[in-house]
């Protein structure tokens, strides 16, 4: 996989678990089952990434490299779901999306701001409850989904399909991480019509 310059950045800070990047891998690249998946698949990995962080786990990625590289056909499943559904109702699509893992949405947890993403909102939910969350981005006639854990009200995780799976220790910390990180992928530029975000139960 090429590291773009987030990656490298982020690695160097010690912010990174792995690196990925969805469009490097079999389901944007090369041809297969992977139904609408095929030109990108962000909302199946943040749903698979969190029933995974809920087991305890996370996608086998090469501890050496600190790269995940392959194609969960599970998540391209998941997107599949997503891709049916409408779009306009930011809750229902993760309520549909997180339901194939029996994982439904809190009522108590929701979120919306018609604005760009920045550190402070999504901390503002993230830091009311321990657990995992769904966070969705939005521009004018798209999209992208990506994913945060609070564990312990310590330790605080973003994982992102573009870009890999990241870490900070304390809520402070985490918040600059996002402001940064939210400029340095273009996302505060490009994603400027609305952010969503909302906790997600463990699964039943």
């Amino acid at each position: 996989m090429n590291w773009d310059s987030v990656q490298r950045t982020a690695r160097d800070a010690g912010y990174i678990v792995y690196a990925m990047d969805q469009s490097q891998t079999d389901a944007m690249t090369m041809p297969g089952p992977w139904g609408n998946a095929y030109s990108g698949y962000c909302m199946g990995m943040a749903v698979r990434w969190i029933w995974l962080r809920y087991q305890g786990r996370d996608f086998p990625y090469n501890s050496s490299t600190k790269v995940y590289a392959e194609t969960d056909w599970r998540a391209t499943a998941i997107q599949n779901i997503y891709e049916d559904e409408d779009k306009s109702n930011y809750a229902e699509h993760w309520e549909k999306s997180t339901g194939a893992y029996h994982m439904t949405i809190s009522e108590g947890l929701q979120l919306t701001r018609m604005n760009r993403p920045s550190g402070a909102f999504v901390n503002l939910m993230l830091t009311r409850s321990e657990g995992c969350y769904g966070i969705s981005l939005k521009r004018e006639g798209g999209g992208h989904a990506i994913a945060a854990q609070n564990e312990g009200g310590k330790t605080f995780r973003l994982f992102d399909a573009n870009y890999g799976h990241f870490v900070a220790s304390g809520a402070d910390t985490f918040k600059d991480f996002l402001d940064w990180y939210f400029q340095a992928t273009g996302y505060e530029e490009r994603y400027k019509k609305a952010t969503f975000i909302c906790g997600v139960n463990a699964p039943q």
